[in-house]
């Protein structure tokens, strides 16, 4: 279904968005009303496709992307955290629990879309060097799954960001633990970095919560 919609709707889109671009290109060229009609009916062509490509990309990033089925969990994370390093020039250390996870798919969705807003948050916000990125069962306090991304960057206020009620990532990131009955914390001081922890606590049968 992933492949399907990105390679589809998602791609006819975007070849009209390029075809529309040209058609833009020729009625530059063209004089009076004419022009005038062109480019405000083009305008709104342009505007219309823009709506439904966003749509479609919002559906494909709520699918499951089938890297989590190669690969599974951790090797998702791990191929995730590889392209990011190549195209921002980021350090990621990794440092993933391989084993079964025992999750179900959209338990693994849910902390994989995590991992990745944490990831974009950094490359954003952060002008951090270098990131590092957990993934582990932890059994110590109580039996749960950790999943942890720390960075070197310049951190923030905590305080002023919940003011502000701006930070549309961490609200996203929030939503996305909850609805699979995780516990998200975000800590960061200025000038010391930032970590989020994803903690989803599990049965005595191994099982998240709730399952």
């Amino acid at each position: 279904m992933y492949r399907d919609v990105h390679d589809g709707p998602a791609q006819v889109l975007a070849n009209a968005m390029f075809e529309v671009e040209y058609l833009e290109r020729i009625a530059d060229r063209t004089t009076g009303e004419a022009r005038t009609a062109l480019k405000t009916e083009i305008a709104n062509l342009k505007s219309q496709f823009r709506s439904s490509l966003d749509a479609v990309r919002g559906m494909i990033y709520d699918l499951r992307p089938p890297v989590l089925s190669e690969l599974g969990l951790a090797g998702a994370i791990r191929d995730y955290a590889a392209e990011f390093q190549v195209r921002y020039g980021l350090r990621v250390e990794c440092h993933l629990d391989t084993g079964e996870t025992g999750l179900k798919a959209a338990e693994e969705l849910a902390i994989y879309r995590v991992m990745q807003e944490a990831l974009q948050n950094v490359h954003k916000h952060a002008q951090a060097s270098a990131v590092k990125l957990v993934w582990q069962r932890s059994t110590k306090e109580k039996d749960q799954w950790v999943m942890l991304c720390t960075d070197d960057g310049v951190g923030f206020d905590l305080v002023k960001v919940a003011r502000r009620r701006r930070s549309v990532g961490l609200l996203a990131m929030r939503e996305r633990a909850e609805l699979i009955g995780a516990h998200l914390q975000v800590q960061s001081t200025p000038g010391q970095g930032t970590a989020v922890t994803l903690l989803l606590p599990l049965g005595k049968e191994g099982d998240a919560l709730g399952r």
